[in-house]
């Protein structure tokens, strides 16, 4: 038989609040196995060791017949640990693994996005694909290189264009058992940052935290959502397609400028504005989003 696959449902991770303390129940699906402790075991290892706070208690698994199983697993608020309720005083929510996707796996309902983009304007396309010349014309029988610069006027302007752009932009959704002022502070100051650790699989300062927004809901706790934008990040960009000005590196929010000059074109008999030199401006500030978030990795 083929090895034990595990999914979570759409139903998990039901969250209890009230004054005696506060419970998460996460619910599986497993399948291709009729051994109930292996079962057992991978059910019970699949789920993070915490969540929001909450540590596991317990888990169960029940046969739907054919190799396929239920599986519950409790957590429950620490021994010791003062329960505090709505916008108090108490500890920052732990940090943890769950609610993290990986590259590969599932999504539930708590993730939404949006790949559809708007406009941006470029002044240096990804290649000529053809120059053409007046005919009949011996002084301009050949049309200049521009060096993928892209509208240079008489005058030396570039007036460039406007392109579609795509675009990633996405929420994660958590539920939390209590929200502290300063977690809601740490919010505030990890908004417009870049990350400076790889976070939810996205490198290095190429993901950009947007903010977050929370509700208070009686018997459900807090829901936070979080908000974040991709951008990807660049090497070796070959500024002018002829190998002469190569940035070696861009993260994805750095700010990529370039430099323009008259450069003479021998065999046009011309002079155009070419591009000879670029700058990598960083324009976010970087923080490590999951020690501010309190969660990710």
């Amino acid at each position: 038989m083929p090895a034990l696959k595990i999914i979570e449902t759409r139903d998990s991770r039901e969250l209890k609040l009230d004054n005696k303390g506060a419970t998460a129940l996460f619910k599986y699906m497993a399948y291709r196995s009729f051994d109930e402790l292996a079962v057992h075991a991978a059910v019970l290892a699949y789920g993070p060791n915490t969540y929001t706070g909450l540590v596991k208690r317990s888990c169960e698994v029940a046969p739907l017949g054919g190799g396929c199983w239920n599986g519950q697993v409790l957590y429950e608020w620490p021994e010791g640990v003062p329960l505090v309720g709505q916008g108090g005083a108490g500890p920052k929510p732990s940090p943890d693994s769950s609610g993290t996707p990986g590259e590969h796996q599932a999504l539930g309902f708590e993730f939404q996005f949006d790949t559809a983009g708007g406009t941006e304007h470029i002044t240096r396309s990804l290649e000529t694909v053809s120059r053409t010349a007046i005919t009949g014309d011996p002084k301009a029988n050949v049309a200049p290189d521009c060096k993928r610069v892209i509208g240079v006027t008489d005058d030396g302007k570039i007036a460039g264009c406007d392109v579609g752009t795509g675009k990633l932009e996405f929420s994660i959704s958590r539920r939390l058992p209590f929200i502290t002022l300063a977690y809601i502070k740490d919010l505030k100051f990890a908004t417009y940052r870049t990350n400076f650790y790889t976070f939810l699989g996205f490198p290095a300062g190429s993901l950009l935290f947007l903010g977050a927004s929370g509700q208070w809901r009686d018997h459900d706790g807090w829901t936070v959502n979080y908000k974040f934008s991709a951008a990807e990040n660049e090497t070796n960009i070959d500024v002018r397609g002829d190998g002469k000005l190569t940035v070696p590196a861009k993260a994805g929010w750095d700010y990529l400028w370039l430099g323009y000059r008259d450069e003479k074109d021998f065999i046009a008999g011309r002079t155009v504005k070419r591009p000879y030199c670029a700058y990598v401006e960083k324009v976010y500030k970087t923080v490590d989003l999951k020690l501010y978030l309190g969660w990710g990795a």
